[in-house]
């Protein structure tokens, strides 16, 4: 669609759609195949859905979704929107298939790293990249599958069990470092519930410059595409930091078919947009707000528990907000000796948050970021997987905040 000279923007989705989602999902592209193209936007859809369901997608008629298929063929299918000279077409714009590959998994990074490369780099090089994401979301990880895992019980008896398969955002950005090496994608925008996490801002700061996601849950009618798109193709010269900014404000106006229940979905949502070029900086503050807690202890364990249950925003994942933390320990006195770090962490909010969308009928509080402070360390032998306990990540692994977390908990 267009030629590179004339192509500002090359947006790519990665979808995930395989249960009850493909409606929605056909939904969400619909909006934006009803839309007239410009050369200067390129739009390709990476989709993991059942292939039985293909017919749906390309009419873009839900109606066509099969709900009980028997033997069901999951496939990967690679699309291009191309503009229709068809005024009697139900969309302006169609699905061209560009490619297919039923083995394409869509948790592992080789296979994503690829996608970028082949399909994306290859052919849509343009001045910036917007990428999407669209699935659940797990706060560090998306894209969440079960693998059938053959074991066996205590009395030799072969059973069936389920392994969970995660794609990690350090997955994410070693797929992208490798295939867009020394770039960086201008916007990513995640479609997936609380990724607006401290350990993936951090993950994906040296793949990515501005992060736009939900740091609670949201619904699978998700952002307000229609604008989003209008947006770029009526004004592609428009910077990332404006894009991902846009991006926030435009959830407020978007326009659902039951008014009422749009205004209840903006209400218990909150979404961010972030710049992570100040992350590493961050990060190295808050080690050294550890610094200033541990030697405390254990006079203020008490204190800093009860802060913790305060602050909590997302109770299922142990996740507390971040900010609203960092505050209550300044309003009690526990930062007075390491004011400087205090200040520059407060300070750096200003500069990472640059929008948001905090819904008013929000329960806990949410000013941007999540970060993980569980009440027990894990058993070795229980391990859980796909990241629910969050102790792998690479924020975990390289800053004191796991030193924070044993000092409150033992």
């Amino acid at each position: 669609m267009g030629n590179q000279k004339k192509r500002k923007w090359t947006v790519f989705f990665i979808i995930k759609s395989v249960g009850g989602s493909i409606k929605e999902a056909i939904r969400m592209i619909n909006e934006i195949r009803s839309l007239e193209m410009r050369d200067s936007v390129s739009i390709i859809l990476c989709m993991n859905f059942l292939r039985e369901n293909l017919d749906a997608v390309l009419q873009g008629d839900e109606t066509l979704v099969n709900d009980e298929i028997e033997n069901p063929t999951p496939t990967t299918i690679f699309f291009n929107l191309i503009a229709e000279n068809d005024i009697g077409k139900p969309f302006l714009n169609r699905l061209d298939i560009i490619g297919e590959n039923s083995k394409f998994d869509i948790t592992n990074p080789d296979f994503l790293e690829e996608y970028f490369r082949t399909k994306i780099l290859a052919r849509y090089k343009a001045k910036h990249y917007l990428l999407f994401t669209w699935d659940h979301g797990r706060a560090y990880g998306v894209f969440e599958d079960f693998e059938p895992i053959e074991g066996l019980q205590a009395d030799g008896v072969k059973i069936l069990h389920e392994k969970t398969r995660i794609l990690t955002m350090e997955e994410l950005n070693t797929a992208i470092f490798y295939a867009f090496r020394k770039r960086k994608i201008d916007v990513l925008v995640m479609m997936n519930c609380f990724v607006q996490f401290i350990d993936a801002g951090y993950a994906l700061r040296r793949s990515l410059k501005y992060f736009v996601a939900p740091q609670t849950s949201i619904d699978f009618r998700g952002y307000n595409y229609v604008f989003i798109f209008c947006l770029l193709l009526n004004n592609p010269k428009i910077s990332p930091k404006e894009l991902a900014k846009a991006v926030v404000k435009s959830f407020s106006s978007k326009v659902y078919v039951n008014r009422q229940e749009g205004i209840n979905l903006k209400k218990h949502t909150s979404i961010f947009a972030t710049d992570l070029q100040y992350y590493s900086f961050l990060a190295k503050q808050i080690d050294k707000l550890v610094d200033t807690l541990l030697p405390m202890f254990p006079e203020v364990k008490l204190l800093i528990k009860k802060l913790k249950e305060e602050c909590i925003c997302i109770p299922g994942k142990n996740l507390i907000d971040f900010y609203s933390f960092i505050t209550a320990l300044e309003a009690n006195g526990l930062l007075k000796t390491n004011t400087l770090s205090t200040s520059m962490v407060l300070s750096l909010k200003e500069l990472i948050i640059l929008e948001s969308h905090i819904g008013e009928s929000l329960e806990f509080p949410f000013t941007g970021l999540s970060i993980f402070f569980p009440n027990a360390m894990p058993i070795p032998t229980h391990e859980i997987d796909g990241f629910d306990d969050f102790f792998k990540t690479e924020f975990i692994q390289k800053t004191k905040w796991l030193s924070l977390i044993k000092a409150t908990i033992n």
